[in-house]
């Protein structure tokens, strides 16, 4: 990501750079996409010498913008969903956000707490590892 020495300001503008790049550039380019293809289909279809022509194309042209307007609409609608779905996150991450810095400085304080346990419980295990050896040490030297 960034580094340390950037400014908050900074790290908003490039947060709001990516966001731009990875979220609404591609919605607004399949969105154009979407409207250029059904553009052209009509163009296509409609023209006057092919409505002059067989019936069959022109019907086959209609059902064709048809189809492309049903599935422009349906994926509109799963757009919008899924934009009310990202604003209740961004709403429920506001609303939450104390609550779970809340939640982090409880996990830091027993990590904390747990790893001087965890030292205090290894440093007796040391020592009785290093009497155990120096008993050993003195029983083979008697033994002997």
């Amino acid at each position: 990501m960034t580094d340390n020495k950037t400014t908050p300001n900074e790290r908003d503008r490039e947060l709001r750079r990516r966001e731009w790049l990875r979220i609404y550039l591609p919605v607004l380019l399949g969105a154009v996409l979407a409207t250029a293809m059904i553009v052209v289909i009509a163009s296509i279809g409609l023209k006057g010498e092919n409505l002059a022509t067989d019936p069959a194309s022109v019907w086959g042209d209609a059902a064709a913008i048809i189809v492309a307007l049903q599935v422009g609409v349906i994926c509109l609608v799963v757009l919008v969903l899924i934009g009310a779905l990202c604003a209740l996150l961004i709403w429920l991450i506001v609303k939450l956000d104390p609550l779970l810095r809340r939640g982090q400085e409880i996990t830091e304080r027993v990590n904390y707490r747990v790893d001087l346990v965890a030292n205090r419980v290894v440093e007796r295990l040391i020592k009785m590892n290093s009497l155990g050896a120096r008993v050993r040490g003195i029983r083979q030297l008697w033994w002997r």
